[in-house]
């Protein structure tokens, strides 16, 4: 698959039969992978959540979102933002791993804010 904006990615998550997990069964169980998403497993809500801000004009140039998070969805914030060009700040604990830290740092560019 060859996609052309991150946006093309969220959601768009593979199902995987699970056909050892319960033989004999009349019906299908079925897995959604989540993990395959591009960032967190929050991408699918703040995509959902920011295309309706645009849709009802609340998201517009210069826009600032601001959320506070304990890390996914900060995280998914961020890497839309840093896609979709529109400004986020975000507000953690600060009890968040130095990972999360680091990943939400990068979106940033580097700024400390």
């Amino acid at each position: 698959m060859i996609v052309h904006q991150y946006t093309d990615l969220i959601g768009n998550t593979p199902m995987m039969e699970l056909c050892k997990i319960a033989p004999g069964l009349k019906g299908r169980v079925l897995a959604k992978l989540e993990m395959f998403n591009p960032m967190s497993i929050k991408d699918r809500a703040v995509l959902f959540m920011v295309k309706a801000l645009e849709r009802e004009g609340k998201l517009r140039p210069g826009t600032e979102v601001v959320e506070a998070s304990s890390g996914n969805t900060a995280i998914a914030l961020a890497a839309l933002a840093a896609t979709m060009g529109f400004k986020a700040r975000v507000y953690i604990s600060e009890a968040v791993s130095a990972e999360r830290v680091v990943i939400l740092n990068a979106y940033a560019y580097g700024k400390n804010e």
